[in-house]
């Protein structure tokens, strides 16, 4: 009876004893990390990937969090969900412009701000804000640049928004008649 009951502890301590840490290892932190990774990237292949205009307008929003200090702390995770969300719900398949516009829209509209819905992650199986990271200021900054980048888009100043050469204006044909006659 006595051995039976040593192999029964024995398994219940080694069961209970926390492993060891063998050099090298990852820590549960970063293999959690990872597995989120994973998961993002398996649903922005199976959402995004497919709609119109969203892998450009996401390159185009990673270069303008590169550059723009308001747009730094937003993860690239979180650009993604944006991105995906608003351009899922237009409906239709817009040109990058229109794109890169609605995007800037919803975010303008202040959706990320604090006490607003904020950017549910559905790779997460608990309620998870994707933005929850951001405290207020970035939250607040975020919103600003996005109402500034709308009114650039309203007065043709893109270009600024971009950081590229403007464009020359067209010119009008010669013929005094605006080209229709």
């Amino acid at each position: 009876g006595q051995g039976a009951e040593k192999e029964g502890t024995n398994n219940t301590s080694q069961a209970k004893t926390p492993a060891v840490n063998v050099k090298g290892a990852l820590d549960r932190q970063s293999c959690l990390e990872a597995l989120a990774s994973l998961r993002h990237t398996k649903w922005f292949q199976a959402r995004a990937v497919g709609l119109p205009c969203c892998v450009l307008v996401l390159r185009v929003l990673r270069d303008m969090s590169m550059r723009i200090p308001a747009l730094r702390p937003l993860k690239h995770w979180a650009l993604e969900l944006i991105a995906e969300k608003v351009l899922f719900s237009a409906g239709a398949p817009l040109s990058p412009g229109a794109a890169l516009r609605i995007i800037l829209e919803a975010i303008a509209s202040g959706f990320l701000l604090e006490g607003g819905p904020g950017l549910l992650d559905p790779c997460e199986k608990e309620p998870t804000d994707a933005a929850g990271n951001l405290p207020n200021q970035e939250r607040l900054d975020i919103t600003a640049y996005a109402q500034h980048a709308l009114r650039l888009f309203a007065f043709r100043q893109v270009y600024k928004v971009l950081d590229i050469e403007q464009l020359p204006a067209p010119t009008k044909p010669k013929g005094g008649r605006g080209g229709y006659g």
